[in-house]
Order: structure tokens, then sequence, then C-alpha cells
């Protein structure tokens, strides 16, 4: 496996230290990354012709599918599901559009998964806060 693959990124003050990697496309990868992280983050996009359509299910391929299966059979860290792109929507369909994503997410990776919206930088720093005071499995 090439390291050179993997998006790296570090933060750190005082109090806590973060280090973010972006694996490839590669069940392989992912399954290394899970067995030393803390945290896995899952990142959906909010899509706009599935919030707009009848179904009201976001489309996930196989692979992804596969993917969230073989990491709850290894076991898996503490989850966190992110959803971006709401922004997009107009008011209206803002709260559709994350509750598709959200019960996307849920029922692909644990029930009790905390779902944040990542679009601004209020958002995101929402998101460091919490991943630093997440309670580790």
């Amino acid at each position: 496996m090439c390291v050179s693959a993997y998006r790296i990124i570090s933060l750190s003050n005082k109090a806590y230290r973060v280090t973010l990697y972006q694996c490839p496309r590669n069940a392989l990868a992912i399954l290394d990354i899970a067995k030393v992280a803390d945290v896995l983050v899952f990142v959906i996009g909010a899509d706009a012709d599935a919030a707009a359509g009848s179904a009201g299910v976001i489309p996930m391929d196989t692979m992804t599918q596969h993917i969230a299966t073989i990491v709850r059979a290894q076991g898996m860290p503490a989850p966190l599901g992110v959803v971006q792109g709401l922004h997009r929507f107009d008011a209206k369909k803002i709260v559709s559009a994350r509750a598709l994503a959200t019960n996307r997410l849920q029922s692909l990776i644990a029930d009790d998964l905390k779902v944040m919206s990542l679009d601004t930088a209020d958002e995101a720093d929402q998101l460091r806060r919490f991943v630093a005071n997440i309670k580790l499995r």
C-alpha cells in the first residue's frame, strides 16, 4: 500500500491533537486506518436529485455498503456522520435533505450515529469541538 495515497492533516493546540487521514477508496486501506483510529468520520453529500425525488433514498454504491459492512465486522471505533452540500438547497428543502442523509447514514453505520452538517466555517468549528470531546469506544 502506498503511503503517498493518503492525505494527512494535523491540527493541535494545548488541549488536544487531531490528525485527519483521507483514505483512498480502497477497502484494505480503510480497514488499516480503522484499526488505529479513535474516530471514523463518514462523509455523505446531500444529493439534490434524491431529496427532490419521490424515492426518499440517497443512493449508495455497493463499494460503500461493502466497506461499511467490513468495518463494522472488524470493530468500529467511535463513528461520526457528516453531510455536505446542504447549502445548495432552499430553506424549505434543507430539513428533508438532512433527514434523508441522516437516515441513510444511520441505516448504513449505526442507529445512534451522530450526524452533523459541514458547509460553513462555523459548522467546521463545531465539528472540530465535537471530535475533540467525543466519547471513545
